[in-house]
């Protein structure tokens, strides 16, 4: 860090802050009674966690969109070393920000038969812990893929993945109907993906046919 024309220079790792002008202080008694160096550390902290927040909000973006993005291109996209962003990616991994990478796949598109579906559920909240806890016994089943709190008639919303319409017809009546807080549920077959986590799936079909003119 150093400075010139009356400004301070920062790290190449925060490229978001390229010059911090010096507030003017008192040589002998500093800013307000404080020591400058010490005034200035503090809105230089505030300033580097500003950065950072946006730092972090840009990878988020980046990878959300495209999860085998490579730290060269990040680095580059957002002019820091490659060493930044594997840091601040494994910050976040930790922070349990990031909590995972998956992979959109379109089963149709395999031998493999794959059955989805969206229950809602409506269950009795709990003292203390509301609708925590009977969604944490609903999310550790294997089958479950999600669990989401929503408004209206419902109070769950869960999404199922099983081999065939029975085996999530089973999942329900032997599982999931069966713990005390559930009241009711209602299932809901997914025929057909047209778009899912933002990717577009079942792209409109182009017609064929020839366009003759007369």
């Amino acid at each position: 860090m150093g400075r010139k024309s009356g400004f301070w220079s920062l790290p190449k790792q925060m490229p978001c802050i390229k010059w911090y002008k010096a507030i003017p202080y008192d040589t002998l008694n500093g800013y307000n009674g404080e020591p400058f160096g010490y005034v200035f550390l503090m809105i230089l902290n505030m300033e580097e966690r500003i950065c950072i927040m946006e730092m972090r909000e840009k990878i988020l973006t980046f990878i959300e969109k495209n999860s085998r993005i490579g730290l060269k291109d990040l680095a580059i996209m957002l002019g820091v070393e490659e060493t930044t962003v594997a840091q601040e990616l494994a910050a976040m991994e930790q922070e349990r920000i990031i909590c995972g990478y998956p992979t959109l796949v379109d089963w149709e598109k395999t031998s493999i038969e794959k059955v989805n579906a969206l229950i809602e559920v409506r269950v009795t909240p709990q003292r203390g812990r509301g609708f925590d806890s009977v969604a944490e016994r609903i999310y550790n089943y294997p089958e479950v893929n999600a669990v989401y709190l929503i408004s209206g008639g419902y109070d769950l919303l869960v999404t199922l993945e099983g081999k065939t319409l029975r085996e999530v017809a089973q999942f329900v009546s032997d599982k999931l109907s069966t713990l005390d807080s559930v009241l009711s549920t209602k299932t809901n077959f997914i025929l057909k993906k047209y778009k899912d986590y933002g990717m577009v799936i079942a792209k409109p079909q182009e017609d064929e046919r020839m366009l003759v003119s007369l």
